[in-house]
């Protein structure tokens, strides 16, 4: 390391050079981060082996979830370097004075930094929970909402990226406000995010409940299921709450104005990516292991229940088969002891082969009891003027 490099990396003089932990404020911001980098890193860890214990492929929502959980893990990063090498939690005139303009500098890096860093964790986490909709309720007006949705939720998260980087012409104003330029209303542009993102949580929790609210399952089961695909609200709490702390924000004093906000915004999105694993995690507490199927035959109708991370109501796609079996709602289901056998199934979206035959008295046609009598044993009806539909059903 060259000379010059040591006296710009080190402490000009008069200035302090390590930033000291003195209040609350930044205590509550080093614990929560670290807390938010490890609880998600642990929930995504137990997801992927919950998903080993019923399937070897990992699909769309499970890629999003990781890249989600490294954008969560840099976000809080971007926090601990704002607490302990740009001043936050002190006023700027204290950080100016006490650690230099360097540490004030960096600070609005990292703050600028982070509204990216949020950006991206929200739209992989989102577009996670999207991908795990499409699979767990195959059915064209769902792919399609999830699709739409979707698109709709990139458009805003690059929109945000960009709005971001161009808030202040030039660039370099965004941590430089000696330098001549303009910038945007960043009060606002927080504010908007906020809005359009609870818009957005809305829409997610909305989407499947149509679907959940027709399926053919006890009620307490259907209660569960919609409670278990709920506890996004929790994230949507905190996006509220945090929404009320704009109002405070005061950019020339960002510093120690923006703590409260910048804590909650950053919890946000931790515990949304959280919850999107909670309802994979049931494989882990039921023993179940990959592989196992069942098959049999009823005079229900058909029917089929598919196995694997929340994929399958059970619904075939015009009778193709699927690559990779994924657990069905009875997975996601709250019930309050493990009743396996108590399959929750659903009909397919297919034609199904039907016999149908009747029996009648003595005088029946000749016809008749000679189409009777080529059905076998277990096919033969169970009395006079009965009939008997037998469709068949699969449990995998």
């Amino acid at each position: 390391m060259s000379a010059d490099d040591a006296n710009e990396r080190s402490p000009m003089p008069g200035f302090e050079a390590q930033i000291p932990i003195e209040n609350p404020g930044q205590r509550t911001m080093l614990a929560l981060s670290g807390i938010c980098i490890v609880l998600p890193a642990v929930l995504v860890a137990l997801r992927f082996v919950a998903r080993r214990r019923v399937s070897r492929s990992f699909d769309a929502s499970a890629f999003c979830i990781l890249a989600a959980l490294f954008f969560n893990a840099c976000l809080h990063i971007d926090c601990w370097i704002m607490v302990l090498k740009g001043g936050f939690g002190f006023h700027v005139a204290e950080v100016a004075q006490r650690f230099g303009p360097g540490a004030l500098t960096l600070f609005f890096q990292c703050i600028m930094t982070f509204a990216l860093l949020w950006s991206a964790t929200t739209l992989f986490t989102k577009l996670s929970i999207l991908f795990l909709y499409a699979t767990l309720f195959p059915l064209r007006r769902v792919i399609l909402a999830t699709r739409v949705v979707g698109v709709f939720l990139i458009l805003f998260c690059s929109a945000a990226i960009i709005a971001g980087l161009a808030m202040c012409q030039p660039f370099a104003r965004n941590w430089d406000r000696s330098i001549p330029g303009h910038c945007g209303d960043q009060t606002l542009y927080y504010t908007c995010l906020g809005v359009i993102n609870i818009v957005f949580e809305v829409a997610i929790l909305a989407l499947p409940m149509p679907v959940i609210y027709k399926l053919k399952m006890p009620l307490r089961r259907k209660i569960g299921v919609v409670a278990l695909l709920s506890v996004g609200t929790s994230a949507t709490a905190i996006t509220v709450y945090r929404q009320t702390t704009l109002a405070n924000l005061d950019f020339a004093d960002m510093t120690y104005s923006g703590l409260a906000a910048t804590i909650l915004s950053g919890l946000e999105p931790s515990v949304a990516l959280m919850l999107a694993c909670v309802p994979l995690l049931r494989p882990l507490f039921r023993g179940g292991r990959r592989g196992d199927s069942s098959t049999g035959a009823s005079d229900s109708g058909g029917y089929q229940r598919s196995g694997g991370e929340g994929s399958g109501l059970g619904f075939s796609s015009k009778g193709r088969r699927k690559r990779d079996r994924q657990p069905g709602l009875d997975t996601l289901a709250m019930a309050t002891h493990d009743d396996s056998s108590d399959l929750q199934l659903q009909p397919l979206e297919v034609a199904n082969s039907v016999n149908v035959c009747s029996n009648q008295d003595d005088t029946a046609s000749a016809g008749n009891r000679g189409s009777a009598a080529k059905l076998s044993t277990k096919d033969k009806v169970l009395g006079p003027q009965f009939i008997k539909i037998e469709k068949q059903w699969e449990v995998r």
